[in-house]
């Protein structure tokens, strides 16, 4: 049986997700903003790298299955470098939600 696709504020909503999918109890929001600066393939982005690592590790050692990921000012190249190296801290299970 198929579902209606679920609408809010006339927007058609798309999820993967189940329909109440629960809020977990730690749900970290990480902001680019209090990171060391870094561009794509530079080596200063060797520490940016180390600290994200750092950050990413605690996170989920710590408990947390979701980590939404927010960064409004990095070009398109650093988030998306950003976001590899957190899906390589934090391994295939956790959930990663980008914010740019």
């Amino acid at each position: 049986m198929r579902r209606a696709p679920r609408t809010l504020a006339g927007v058609t909503l798309r999820s993967n997700l189940p329909p109440f999918y629960p809020i977990p109890p730690l749900y970290p929001i990480l902001d680019a903003v209090i990171l060391p600066p870094g561009r794509p393939g530079e080596p200063d982005s060797l520490d940016r790298r180390e600290v994200l690592s750092q950050i990413v590790g605690q996170l989920f050692a710590a408990g947390a299955t979701v980590l939404q990921y927010r960064n409004k000012q990095g070009s398109d190249a650093q988030v998306l470098e950003d976001a590899r190296w957190i899906r390589d801290a934090a391994g295939p299970g956790p959930i990663l939600i980008l914010n740019d």
